[in-house]
């Protein structure tokens, strides 16, 4: 991968993530949230509350930072600042960075739908990822 896919890659990252939180802070927030800092507290909050019932997330999230959220949620961002030129991590990192998100975006892509069809669902219980989503709308 050249440094120019690097980059765009790092922040395409960053944007499908943060429409996520944008679609989780909606639905349970009633607000967005514009603030990086905030998009990465929400992504904590998000990951934590799927941590111990999704084993594909807790994988991820456990080979990446050995079980911390946080530091999950704040390595994706770093790929924003990555692309702004504001972050000093290596491309060594960033590479690590994106391989890693190549497995999380297809699971928050599915809770991304669950929390739709949930929403827009006149039966709530026909929902995927219902545990989840019904234990927090």
């Amino acid at each position: 991968m050249e440094m120019g896919d690097v980059i765009q890659a790092a922040e395409k990252v960053w944007g499908a993530v943060s429409a996520f939180v944008n679609i989780y802070s909606l639905t349970y927030y009633n607000r967005e949230f514009k603030k990086d800092s905030n998009k990465v507290n929400k992504l904590t909050e998000f990951i934590e509350l799927v941590l111990n019932q999704d084993p594909e997330v807790q994988i991820i999230i456990s080979s990446f930072s050995k079980g911390h959220a946080e530091t999950f949620a704040k390595s994706l961002n770093n790929l924003h600042s990555f692309f702004y030129g504001g972050s000093a991590i290596s491309i060594d990192d960033v590479k690590r960075y994106l391989n890693t998100a190549k497995a999380f975006l297809p699971l928050i892509k599915e809770y991304a739908k669950a929390i739709y069809d949930y929403v827009s669902s006149p039966n709530k219980y026909t929902a995927s990822k219902k545990n989840v989503i019904n234990k927090y709308a």
